[in-house]
């Protein structure tokens, strides 16, 4: 056990298991998708997301190249009110991708206004 903690210790950044937590927010016609940077790694992310009932009509991608060091907020715009969006952070480490958040899902609607 001893071995298996100092052999974690040992691991460089790229295979260390890098754990992202998000939140989704409906608004109208958008999602608020929030996530801590850990500042202790140097990343960058990329955000996907697609219609959860559709999800081979594909997957718009953005990346997140300089994240604010914890609370980060992405708002994502143009998206169908009353249709639900699956979202995932992925991180990326020395320009290796690791392993995704847990998926989200939100669905807009005309009767939420939230603004960042």
């Amino acid at each position: 056990m001893l071995e298996e903690a100092r052999q974690k210790l040992q691991d460089s950044p790229s295979t260390m298991e890098l754990k992202i937590d998000i939140r989704g927010i409906p608004s109208d016609k958008s999602a608020i998708i929030n996530f801590i940077h850990d500042d202790s790694v140097d990343t960058t992310y990329l955000l996907k997301y697609f219609e959860s009932a559709r999800p081979g009509s594909g997957v718009n991608i953005f990346k997140i190249k300089e994240p604010k060091k914890g609370f980060n907020n992405i708002k994502i715009i143009n998206l169908t009110n009353d249709v639900t969006y699956s979202f995932v952070i992925v991180p990326i480490i020395l320009s290796k991708i690791q392993n995704m958040s847990d998926k989200v899902n939100v669905t807009p609607s005309g009767r939420i206004n939230t603004d960042i």
